[in-house]
C-alpha cells in the first residue's frame, strides 16, 4: 500500500522532471534564494542546498507554512535557514556539510515532509 501511495506521488513528480530546464531551475532557485542567509551560510562554511516540492496538497500561504515548519524540524537543517515558495513550489535549506552531505539532507528533508504527502526534488548545487 505504501508503496502505491509513493508511486502516485512520485507521478506527480515526473512533469516536474520532464519540464526541468535550465530557467525553471533557475525560477524555483530564485523563488527561495535569500542573499543575506547566503552570506551568512557563506561565514559559518555552511551550504544551501535548494529543491522542488510537490504532492497532493494546496500551493498556498499555509501549507508553505506547513512545509517550513517540517522542514525546520529535520536533522541538519541550520536554524532559520528555511525558505519556501508555494508558486512555485519551491524550497530552500542551509546546513553544515562538516555534519552531513546532499544526499543525507535530501534524505532527511523526505522523512519529515513525507508525513504530509510531500516529496522533494533535489536542484543542482548554486554557488
Amino acid at each position: 500500500m505504501a508503496a502505491k501511495k509513493w508511486m502516485a506521488l512520485l507521478s506527480l513528480l515526473l512533469p516536474m522532471l520532464a519540464m526541468a530546464c535550465g530557467h525553471c531551475e533557475e525560477d524555483l532557485v530564485a523563488a527561495v534564494y535569500d542573499h543575506g542567509l547566503v552570506l551568512r551560510s557563506q561565514g559559518l562554511k555552511q551550504r544551501i542546498m535548494y529543491m522542488a516540492w510537490d504532492g497532493p496538497v494546496a500551493r498556498d500561504a499555509a501549507t508553505a507554512q506547513r512545509v517550513s515548519q517540517m522542514a525546520a524540524g529535520a536533522k541538519g537543517v541550520t536554524p532559520g535557514s528555511v525558505r519556501v515558495s508555494a508558486q512555485p513550489a519551491a524550497l530552500s535549506v542551509a546546513f553544515d556539510p562538516s555534519k552531513t552531505n546532499r544526499p543525507q539532507m535530501e534524505v532527511n528533508l523526505q522523512k519529515m515532509l513525507g508525513k504530509m504527502n510531500v516529496m522533494v526534488l533535489p536542484l543542482p548545487d548554486h554557488p
